[in-house]
């Protein structure tokens, strides 16, 4: 394998292992998130010497590492939105009141649990529970078409 594959190669799971490192620090316990940096660290180590010793001249390695980085954030970044789960979203929404039966009307035909309240001043708050992306999308296209403001709050455990 010439220098310069196997110099991409190491790249771009570098850039991978890094970016799920990122996202793993962040969203998962302590001894995963710890394996996964010493795991980084070790590989990152492996690039460091690759770099220093590959006889690639700095504008290659600039360009290949640039390359990589674009590459490799944006799959793992994809890939992560696309196994995502779902999770409760209660989303708060103000809106006027002329519109509450119009709101009321598309949010029952969707089948999208809220409550409300009515003749708050000029203005109506909606509770709305979105189970799943697709009620969320839904319920942002809602906010948008009535011009209402919105608070959202995701259901999640906070004790490990």
């Amino acid at each position: 394998m010439s220098n310069f594959v196997f110099y991409v190669l190491i790249n771009i799971a570098n850039v991978v292992m890094q970016t799920i490192k990122t996202i793993v620090t962040v969203k998962c316990g302590r001894m995963f998130a710890s394996i996964i940096n010493a795991l980084t660290y070790a590989l990152y180590t492996v690039v460091i010497y690759v770099t220093a010793t590959d006889g690639l001249d700095l504008l290659k390695k600039c360009l290949i590492v640039a390359a990589c980085n674009l590459l490799g954030v944006y799959v793992v970044k994809t890939l992560e939105e696309k196994f995502k789960k779902d999770r409760l979203m209660r989303i708060e929404v103000t809106c006027y009141n002329e519109v509450v039966p119009d709101i009321e009307k598309e949010l029952n035909d969707l089948n999208i649990p809220h409550i409300y309240i009515e003749n708050i001043g000029r203005h109506a708050i909606f509770t709305i529970y979105s189970e799943t992306k697709e009620q969320s999308a839904a319920v942002k296209e809602l906010i948008k078409k009535y011009d209402c403001k919105y608070f959202v709050s995701k259901h999640q455990t906070i004790i490990d």
